[in-house]
């Protein structure tokens, strides 16, 4: 989204960090609101309209036009059409392919050389590991190939993506989840590698537990909130 914000603060001789403190948020806000990397809420958006004097929509430009569909952390808008939000989707989905399958190579070129330096070390654990990666890899471009035959169904994926309230609902269940993962992470190095000698085993369940509860999570939030 355009703003005139740097148009309005420049014509009363501010600078980014004065609005700023005027408005009581972080330069930062401002600068990323005034390359239009970042849409303001409605109530920071109110503010800034009342401190210029002038109506959100004398400030805030609404375009209702295509993005670049080729990045992986684009946001879904609302206004974002069902041809873009396909190749967006299709995007991320073919990057996640390869970096999975390069994980799977990365871990079978792991294992040979542990195979032929490390005598006797039992390495089934990086061979399940490879195996998983590609079924990863796999799964992504099956998706691919689905979702393109049911385009009712990505317009629906795009309708709940685009949605403000489930992308709060999703930044707080990620969040909740990722300080979950911080508290499991150093349990897991403080316990598993001092008192098994299956420390791989207490890497991966972390992991598996934070797929889980991020999905618990955000169930949960989109049930309370």
């Amino acid at each position: 989204m355009k703003t005139r914000i740097q148009e309005l603060r420049k014509a009363r001789q501010m600078t980014q960090a004065d609005l700023a403190e005027a408005l009581a948020v972080t330069r930062q806000t401002i600068i990323s609101l005034e390359k239009g990397k970042y849409n303001a809420s409605l109530f920071l958006a109110y503010d800034i309209a009342h401190f210029f004097g002038l109506s959100i929509e004398e400030v805030f430009i609404f375009e209702n036009g295509e993005t670049d569909d080729k990045k992986i952390l684009i946001k879904v808008n609302p206004g974002m059409s069902d041809q873009t939000y396909e190749k967006v989707t299709t995007y991320r989905r073919n990057a996640f392919t390869v970096l999975f399958v390069v994980l799977g190579i990365l871990t079978i070129i792991s294992n040979s050389l542990v195979k032929h330096y490390f005598i006797g070390i039992d390495l089934t654990f990086l061979a399940t590991l490879s195996n998983f990666f590609f079924a990863i890899a796999l799964g992504f471009k099956l998706s691919i190939l689905y979702d393109l035959s049911h385009p009712e169904r990505l317009h629906k994926h795009k309708v709940i993506e685009s949605d403000e309230r489930t992308q709060f609902i999703r930044q707080r269940a990620d969040a909740l989840s990722l300080n979950f993962l911080l508290l499991l992470a150093i349990t897991a190095a403080l316990y598993g590698y001092s008192n098994s000698d299956q420390g791989w085993f207490f890497l991966i369940i972390p992991l598996i537990l934070l797929l889980a509860l991020r999905a618990s999570l955000r169930w949960l939030l989109n049930q309370l909130l």
